[in-house]
Parts: C-alpha cells; sequence; structure tokens
C-alpha cells in the first residue's frame, strides 16, 4: 500500500483510503475472514493505522484488533486474527 512514515514519525507519503478500501474489499470478497496490519513507525504516528483500521473495521465489522509497537502489533496481531481451528 502506497504510505510511508519516517523514523521520527512524519509523513513521507499520505495514506491512499481509497487503496485500502479497494484492498479490505477485495480480501472480504475473497472470503478472507482477519485482516491485521502494522504499519512501520505508527507508534510514533498513529493516524494513518488508524484510519486503515477504521476502514477495516467498517468494512469487516466482526474482526479488529489494536496493538502496540510494531513487533507486538504484528504478532500479537496474527495471534488473534488467526481463526481457531
Amino acid at each position: 500500500m502506497g504510505e510511508r512514515l519516517d523514523a521520527e514519525g512524519a509523513v513521507l507519503e499520505p495514506l491512499d483510503v481509497g487503496e485500502v478500501r479497494a484492498a479490505v474489499r477485495r480480501l472480504r470478497d475473497e472470503g478472507v475472514e482477519a485482516v491485521c496490519s502494522a504499519f512501520s513507525h505508527s507508534y510514533l504516528n498513529p493516524t494513518h493505522e488508524r484510519a486503515a483500521a477504521a476502514i477495516v473495521r467498517e468494512e469487516m465489522p466482526e474482526r479488529g484488533c489494536r496493538c502496540r509497537r510494531r513487533y507486538a502489533r504484528s504478532s500479537a496481531s496474527t495471534c488473534v486474527a488467526a481463526p481457531p481451528r
């Protein structure tokens, strides 16, 4: 996805919310049951990650997770998003 923050949290490339929405709809239409994301440097500037999460909640309201710090966020989100077997 087109989006990038620098190591201080400044926006280098703005989030394309249309691209996010299209991607989430495509995943939903393909039967994906969960979506998790972790944006680099969002602990400094969570605006893009929160916007993407809001779109996921709108398009797939039955799933959602919010975590902190990149490694913890991505690993915890993956565990939470994984459907039970």
